[in-house]
């Protein structure tokens, strides 16, 4: 295996991992926008 598709690929989890956790805090923010609203 080359070093450039391993980087790569470390690459593309991490950008995974960053747009899972702005997907969890979108979720949990719309979340207590709603519940503020609902209050």
């Amino acid at each position: 295996m080359n070093p450039g598709a391993l980087s790569r690929r470390l690459q593309n989890s991490e950008r995974a991992e960053v747009e899972d956790a702005l997907a969890q805090l979108r979720e949990i923010t719309l979340l207590r926008l709603e519940g503020a609203i609902g209050e």
